[in-house]
């Protein structure tokens, strides 16, 4: 093989490697955030549903009964729990 072949064989393979990697980084960055449910605070992962006490398949309309109930209260962990229903709605 002539280092002209080789050379446009391996710019061929890397615009496809390249290709590939970016169409992965484009599918995960789809996820909707209802689908999922995780959201990050303060630097860590949460299950939203897991920290609202809510199942996987809470409607909109409790939803936001748990965003009234949180707006209502006077914890110290408000925004917290506001982040999750945001990841949410």
């Amino acid at each position: 093989m002539s280092s002209q072949a080789f050379f446009w064989v391996n710019i061929g393979l890397g615009v496809i490697l390249l290709a590939y990697f970016c169409n992965l980084k484009f599918r995960s960055s789809r996820v909707s955030k209802t689908q999922s449910g995780i959201f990050v605070y303060n630097g860590h992962n949460f299950d939203a549903y897991e920290v609202l006490g809510l199942p996987r398949n809470a409607n909109q309309q409790q939803l936001k009964e748990m965003a009234e109930k949180i707006a209502q209260s006077q914890t110290g962990d408000k925004q917290f729990l506001e982040a999750a229903i945001k990841s949410l709605i």
